[in-house]
């Protein structure tokens, strides 16, 4: 549920890119190589390249400049991830094969040189996975512009910030913005979606909650965003579930309540995607949360809202009919097996064996890349997060929620459909007699509320835009309509 959980998915196929040093031997004077072959000293340059990580499309960019002696020496950069130069570990060059090989990583590019093209073509391999990459020289790499993120010194301070989760024993780290002044000041907490999300949820290239948290404190509000528990633990990921979570951010409010600076009585949530489904879930509980606003939260439950993923994203990939019907079936069954088998090895075996008949038609070398893929995305459908998301219907909490509510997801969002969640947002707080909400459906946007053509996942990183500007008026209007501004 954000390109989170809802990016379980996509998180499965997501490549981390963290590379380290290369040199390799420059082309010596009076080699006279064929034409079919390429020299270390032909690579000097910028090269440019595109590879397809399930439904997203994720620029690598190598610069390769003269060092000193014979050697050169290489830089990557992951230009939708962040785009900042890495140093690449070895280069090798032989006849027309060229090879980048990251150790620390376990990856490595391969390719070979065509003359005619100019290009190299071959693959990025990286935990077992393969992706076509061509690399074509250009005159400079592109830069992942991101015109929203905020320039300091800001009018406003800043404070790193540690609380603990005591029940379970966990300290969370972050940022509180606030306007200068006395104060007290409303304040609101960001909670993130799924996964492990820094404090800034950041996302090939884009750090929405840093952008979010700019314009409300500009406007008088005072903002806390936090790193989760886990996300620099790859190996904790995924083993707490949105309830335990929820009692991270309840933390977090309780920090703000002990600050003389913020208004107790005045502290909301704001929670994207899974912590769409987080913020209601702890207001529910805790009545003296001031408001909360659901961007991209779901109103299904967790299975439902998978499907449709699942649905959208096979229809965007093309594929046939019938196989659409049999992937679904298969997903389905999937989640049938995870929430009436407790056992997680019978759950595996019973998975793996749906698993197997999808791939029984596929030839030797296919079926293993498959199989080895399935190993390790496997481990995520047993973890506590996923088990606990498939079952949780947040109508029940919905239904529970007393403060006031602003729901928003973009009418393009792929991963939670505004058609079919926003209905059901709705009919949840009429039912429990709430008087003050707004639920909308935002015209052009995405998940992320960016402006958007498909609202796939794989236009994200290519968007300029981290959050419409109109979008962030609506939330901050209705946020200091309803919180109040700085005194």
């Amino acid at each position: 549920m954000t390109t989170r959980l809802l990016r379980g998915c996509v998180l499965a196929a997501m490549i981390v890119l963290t590379l380290a040093t290369s040199q390799v031997p420059a082309h010596a004077a009076g080699d006279d190589p064929s034409p079919s072959k390429i020299v270390a000293g032909d690579l000097k340059g910028s090269w440019l390249g595109t590879i397809n990580v399930g439904p997203i499309k994720l620029r690598l960019g190598f610069v390769i400049q003269a060092a000193k002696g014979e050697t050169i020496a290489a830089k990557l950069f992951s230009i939708d991830q962040g785009n900042s130069a890495i140093d690449v570990d070895a280069v090798e060059v032989q006849d027309d094969q060229v090879s980048l090989i990251v150790k620390p990583i376990g990856g490595s590019f391969a390719g070979t040189w065509n003359p005619e093209t100019k290009e190299i073509a071959g693959e990025w391999k990286q935990g077992g996975q393969a992706f076509p990459l061509t690399l074509a020289r250009v005159d400079v790499l592109p830069g992942a512009l991101r015109p929203q993120d905020p320039q300091e010194p800001y009018p406003y301070l800043e404070e790193e910030v540690s609380f603990t989760n005591r029940k379970h024993d966990v300290t969370l780290n972050g940022t509180l913005t606030r306007p200068k002044g006395e104060g007290p000041f409303a304040a609101v907490v960001l909670i993130s979606g799924s996964g492990p999300q820094d404090r800034d949820e950041s996302l090939l290239g884009h750090r929405p909650f840093l952008v979010l948290a700019d314009a409300l404190t500009r406007r008088g509000i005072a903002v806390l965003r936090f790193d989760d528990r886990d996300f620099d633990q790859p190996s904790a990921a995924f083993e707490a579930t949105s309830e335990e979570l929820s009692q991270d951010v309840l933390a977090g409010v309780e920090l703000l309540r002990a600050r003389p600076e913020i208004d107790a009585a005045r502290i909301g949530l704001l929670g994207h995607s899974e912590g769409g489904l987080i913020a209601p879930m702890l207001a529910a509980k805790e009545r003296g949360i001031a408001f909360i606003v659901m961007i991209a939260g779901p109103g299904l439950p967790g299975d439902q809202i998978l499907q449709m993923q699942a649905e959208r994203l096979l229809r965007h990939s093309g594929v046939d009919d019938d196989t659409l019907q049999q992937e679904l079936a298969r997903s389905r069954r999937t989640h049938e097996i995870l929430q009436t088998e407790p056992d997680n090895e019978a759950a595996l075996t019973k998975i793996a064996e749906l698993f197997q008949d999808s791939i029984a038609a596929s030839g030797e070398e296919e079926r293993a890349a498959a199989e080895a893929m399935f190993d390790r995305q496997a481990k995520l459908l047993i973890t506590p997060w996923f088990r606990y998301l498939i079952a949780y219907d947040p109508r029940h909490a919905l239904t529970q929620v007393a403060c006031p509510v602003l729901a928003v997801i973009g009418e393009k969002d792929s991963q939670v459909p505004p058609r079919e969640n926003l209905p059901i947002i709705k009919a949840a707080l009429e039912e429990g007699g709430n008087q003050d909400f707004v639920v909308r459906e935002l015209a052009g946007l995405n998940h992320l509320l960016q402006p958007c053509e498909s609202g796939m996942v794989d236009e994200y990183a290519t968007i300029e835009t981290t959050i419409d500007p109109d979008a962030l008026d609506l939330i901050g209007d209705w946020i200091v309509s309803h919180a109040g501004a700085a005194p």
